[in-house]
């Protein structure tokens, strides 16, 4: 995936923040990039395929959490 789409599904995120978390991501070998037409080309490695499932869990508690606060 190129960097516009990624943008698109982050509202409020500049590309220069999205290109900085892009670079760590590379370097902590979650993310690979590739350079494809003069584009550079982002997807998760098999380590950051193992951490999907951890993060879909944290977005579901995250939510529940959100739900009891408003019904405080």
């Amino acid at each position: 995936m190129t960097i516009r789409p990624l943008l698109k599904g982050m509202p409020g995120c500049t590309s220069r923040m999205l290109a900085m978390q892009l670079k760590e991501l590379v370097a902590d070998q979650i993310v690979s990039q590739q350079t494809v037409a003069n584009h550079s080309v982002y997807e998760l490695t098999n380590i950051g395929v193992s951490l999907v499932p951890i993060v879909e869990a944290m977005d579901r508690w995250g939510k529940a959490y959100l739900e009891t606060l408003q019904l405080a």
